[in-house]
């Protein structure tokens, strides 16, 4: 049988239960919205500080995790880092320029720690776009370093676009041929090319084992050089398992499947370093055709898959027209003269770009001289402001838009000096178009 409560103790109980009560409705009024607060406001709020605590709470298992990792970790393994971090080792550190304004301006030049591919068919000025390329690592203080399995380079074309495209020669201020006689007479001379590494492997393995080697001993350290790897070309380059083959031996994709197992080894390591590669490809045409790929392009890139894969930049060049400064009139050609081709106009297409704010498929044309040094940034610029309509002529005289001064046709080389940066705000305001690419990647299948 229960015991009876006293008075004292019943009074005790109901002071307890209307203070329950009281605290419950307190509650209430205080969970509840004002006139001037909706209750959507404060469902909203509500729900910010529940993200604000989850996204917290999600940093700081981060921030265990990695601490948990990297203590049980050598000092000389890798670590766990956030990706917001500014030291991140496998970011891009800067750009070696091509020379030709608007292919800087679309692809933002060869990438440092990454490997652009250029590719195309016979004759497109693949070889002339690298070594122009050169001339520009120079000036920026690179190294550059040459494998050449094709064995086809010329020196004095190659020193001539240094002693005339490098500022770092225009203290000797001569041509090719003024140095050939400066140097007839003083072989003591500056000779460009002793700024070049030319290396002499001629198989895959060789080629990449000593690129393993440039990339092992560069230190990302803002006092060490930038290294432009140039490899021109992989369609020249063969397996050693090919050349000790017997004549008659059938060896199936030996190269390929080297190019694919040493990228796979290389790419992590060469992302962090300032060492840029650019590899030259050629287009081959694909005899054997099945049935389920009629549609489809009968030609693609040398050394298998790999290449494009792990490509951060590809840039396709294609011949879209002959240069004549001068034409033949109709009578010289009813007197069997040949007309002179002084050039060709190259198209070049960035197939793919995986680097921010360069989107692919931009296209861009520029000029490649027989009998004026190759690619020079006054033709390729000329060609640029006409193909934009920011060039005009009248009469005799021709002006840019956004420049005052006019000048004859003649005289646009003195011009585009005289006026360089001037110009080159010019090009760099245009926008990039969103152009598609007309045709099919080469090697899409």
């Amino acid at each position: 049988m229960a015991k009876e409560l006293t008075d004292d103790q019943k009074a005790e109980r109901r002071a307890k239960a209307k203070a329950r009560r009281d605290a419950r409705k307190a509650k209430k009024t205080a969970t509840k919205p004002t006139a001037t607060e909706s209750p959507e406001k404060k469902s909203t709020s509500a729900e910010e500080v529940e993200q604000k605590a989850n996204v917290k709470a999600a940093a700081s298992v981060a921030q265990a995790v990695m601490s948990k990792i990297g203590g049980s970790r050598k000092k000389s393994e890798h670590r766990f880092q956030t990706l917001a971090e500014d030291d991140l080792a496998f970011e891009i550190k800067g750009f070696f320029k091509y020379g030709i304004s608007w292919l800087d301006k679309m692809t933002g030049g060869v990438p440092w720690g990454r490997i652009t591919e250029i590719f195309g068919w016979e004759a497109t000025g693949k070889t002339a776009l690298w070594e122009n390329t050169i001339a520009n690592c120079l000036e920026q203080g690179g190294l550059p370093v040459i494998f050449e399995p094709e064995c086809a380079l010329e020196k004095d074309r190659l020193r001539g676009i240094l002693l005339s495209k490098c500022a770092l020669f225009d203290h000797l201020d001569m041509t090719i041929e003024e140095w050939h006689e400066a140097y007839d007479e003083d072989p003591n001379i500056e000779d460009p090319l002793n700024h070049v590494i030319y290396s002499d492997a001629d198989t895959v393995e060789l080629i990449f084992e000593e690129i393993e080697q440039i990339i092992d001993t560069t230190a990302v350290t803002d006092a060490s050089a930038p290294i432009l790897i140039v490899w021109d070309s992989v369609a020249t380059t063969t397996a050693k398992a090919e050349l000790d083959a017997e004549v008659g031996e059938q060896q199936y994709a030996q190269q390929a499947q080297i190019i694919s197992k040493e990228l796979r080894k290389m790419k992590s390591k060469l992302a962090k370093t300032n060492t840029a590669i650019i590899v030259i490809n050629q287009l081959r045409e694909q005899i054997q055709k099945s049935m389920a790929r009629l549609s489809s392009d009968d030609y693609n890139t040398f050394g298998g898959r790999a290449i494009r894969f792990y490509a951060t930049v590809r840039i396709n060049l294609r011949k879209v027209g002959k240069i004549e400064l001068t034409k033949l009139k109709a009578e010289d050609r009813k007197k069997g003269k040949q007309r002179k081709i002084d050039g060709l106009l190259i198209e070049a297409e960035t197939i793919k770009n995986k680097i921010h704010g360069f989107p692919p498929f931009q296209k861009c044309k520029y000029p490649i001289m027989f009998y004026e040094g190759g690619i020079t940034e006054e033709r390729s610029t000329w060609e640029l402001l006409v193909e934009k309509k920011k060039l005009k002529s009248s009469g005799s005289f021709w002006k840019i838009e956004g420049i005052d001064d006019s000048f004859y046709r003649k005289d646009w080389v003195e011009f585009y000096r005289e006026h360089s940066e001037e110009i080159q705000d010019v090009v760099f305001s245009l926008p990039m178009g969103s152009n598609e690419s007309e045709e099919q990647d080469p090697d899409e299948e």
